[in-house]
């Protein structure tokens, strides 16, 4: 008994001498993601602050056919072009029709955007996390006079985006384009 009572305080004692040796994550959480991701500096500059939309979701999976057909949308004036070359088959979209954000819209977007900074890396996967391997399109393309031509709301794998607003704003400015294209047909724009 007396043996293993030495034991079992060497034990405990050795276990108390080595706690504070194991090394400190990181903490999960907004630190994380400002060490791992970084400024998206890749590709063109835009004259002012822009988003290419699809209204069709074909057009997302390729960034030239996305910039030459989808939705130009200019922050500055809530004003969305529809660059196709030919009318939509439900005719709801014509050739170089114009859609408006409404004046509550616009200025939300134009806040949203403020930051006007896109970041990749942004939900790094860890050493023991699972990649399902599927990939997530983004829901626009973003540009402007700062931001270089990007992705929005990517990822490589199905989880968060890895490339999207560095200020957390993405989700909101996602949910906010989703409305406008979801009701172009009631958008017109009043004396354009």
């Amino acid at each position: 008994m007396p043996i293993r009572l030495s034991l079992m305080i060497a034990g405990v004692i050795v276990a108390l001498l080595f706690q504070n040796c194991a090394k400190t994550g990181p903490v999960v959480g907004a630190d994380v993601d400002a060490r791992s991701s970084r400024k998206v500096v890749d590709g063109p500059l835009l004259a002012r602050k822009t988003f290419f939309l699809a209204s069709d979701p074909s057009l997302l999976s390729d960034n030239e056919t996305l910039v030459r057909k989808g939705l130009r949308l200019d922050v500055n004036t809530g004003v969305l072009v529809n660059q196709n070359d030919r009318d939509s088959v439900d005719g709801v979209m014509k050739v170089g029709q114009r859609f408006c954000l409404t004046p509550a819209e616009r200025e939300e977007l134009q806040l949203l955007v403020q930051q006007d900074a896109v970041c990749a890396d942004l939900n790094p996967m860890g050493p023991g996390d699972y990649c399902a391997m599927a990939l997530q399109l983004p829901y626009a393309l973003y540009g402007s006079e700062s931001q270089t031509l990007t992705e929005v709301g990517s990822a490589s794998c199905l989880k968060a985006p890895d490339v999207d607003f560095c200020g957390g704003q993405g989700e909101r400015v996602a949910d906010l384009l989703d409305q406008v294209v979801q009701t172009l047909d009631r958008r017109g724009c009043a004396g354009l």
